[in-house]
C-alpha cells in the first residue's frame, strides 16, 4: 500500500511511503529526480501536493489533480505517475491532443 503527499503539521508534503506488511511499518521512499528528468526543469523531487486522488494502475500509482505549494487556491489538473517496480520515481504524464 502506498501513500503520496498530503498535509502534515499544516504544510503540504511531497513524500511517498510504502507499507511493509511483514514488519507492519511505513517506510518513506526517496523520489528524487535528476534535474530536467521531467518537463519542469527545476524539480529535483516530486512536488508537495494535497487534495489529490491516487489509484493503482498495474505497477504504477496515478496521482491526479490536487493543490501544490504554489497554487493554494486552484487545483491543478496534472497527472503524476509513480513507477514502483524498477526504480521508484515520479514522472509527469503529458497528454497531447484536443480535449474540447
Amino acid at each position: 500500500m502506498w501513500t503520496v503527499g498530503g498535509v502534515a503539521r499544516g504544510r503540504r508534503v511531497g513524500d511517498a511511503c510504502l507499507f511493509d506488511t511483514v514488519k507492519m511499518e511505513w517506510i518513506e521512499v526517496s523520489t528524487k529526480m535528476k534535474p530536467g528528468e521531467v518537463e519542469i526543469a527545476h524539480l529535483t523531487s516530486w512536488p508537495a501536493r494535497s487534495g489529490h486522488a491516487a489509484c493503482a494502475w498495474g505497477s504504477k500509482v496515478l496521482v491526479i489533480g490536487g493543490h501544490g505549494v504554489d497554487d493554494p487556491v486552484d487545483a491543478k489538473c496534472e497527472v503524476w505517475v509513480l513507477e514502483t517496480t524498477t526504480r521508484v520515481r515520479f514522472f509527469l504524464f503529458v497528454s497531447i491532443g484536443d480535449y474540447e
